[in-house]
């Protein structure tokens, strides 16, 4: 995982949260070179979305310019793609390399096999048993920050449906500063959300998705709605 890249996708506006989740999971696969080999299926499962979903974000992804599609073959079977990320800039970089095929052996084999790898990278066409990310990075406490949320504004709409777009929208604030990496932080900001009376009785749109956009979420921690 590249620490480096998981900021960037984070502050990557991509247009569509569950296509910020994939690219956020690439990032979070990918080496330091900005490359990974993970299944459409491993994506999916990770991000709780169907397996189509993920190619056509990924196309998506493709056609903005944040990844190109590396595609392998060994002999007559297709092997998972290679993803190589491009998040310095929505540019389209590295688009001539969209559909290429690999030969086999890949980018990075030994001598005779083309240009020599980063000792980082492998391209081997045997199977890849990735790391379950869950070991790789911090666990993010959805269930606390839902009840946090349902304890504190019980007035409000609850949150019933606990997808990946609103587990998305906790990571993010949750790692977007060290200090918001406590369920009790969540659940003092969300009093604290509660004590204004312009949101709690005059904005119909308050609830969980709109405390946490990232907008809102600042106005609120900065007090912008409290003594109107």
């Amino acid at each position: 995982m590249s620490m480096e890249l998981m900021v960037k996708a984070m502050k990557a506006t991509v247009g569509n949260p569950l296509r910020k989740l994939v690219l956020i999971k690439l990032a979070d696969n990918a080496n330091d070179n900005g490359e990974c080999w993970p299944s459409y299926q491993h994506i999916a499962d990770q991000c709780e979305i169907g397996r189509s979903t993920v190619k056509s974000h990924i196309r998506e992804l493709e056609k903005m310019g944040f990844l190109v599609r590396i595609f392998r073959r060994d002999g007559q079977l297709n092997k998972s793609n290679i993803f190589r990320l491009n998040l310095d800039a929505n540019s389209g970089a590295g688009s001539d390399l969209v559909g290429q095929d690999l030969p086999e052996g890949g980018a990075g084999a030994a001598p005779g096999g083309g240009a020599g790898a980063d000792p980082r990278t492998s391209h081997s066409f045997e199977p890849v048993i990735e790391p379950d990310s869950d070991q790789r990075a911090e666990r993010v406490p959805y269930e606390e920050i839902f009840k946090a949320y349902a304890t504190a504004l019980p007035g409000l709409p609850q949150v019933r449906i606990k997808d990946a777009a609103r587990k998305a929208a906790i990571r993010n604030r949750w790692n977007a500063d060290p200090r918001f990496k406590s369920v009790e932080f969540w659940q003092k900001y969300f009093e604290y959300a509660g004590k204004s009376d312009f949101l709690m009785n005059q904005c119909k749109a308050i609830g969980f998705d709109w405390l946490m956009k990232p907008a809102n979420f600042k106005k609120v921690l900065e007090g912008n709605y409290h003594g109107q």
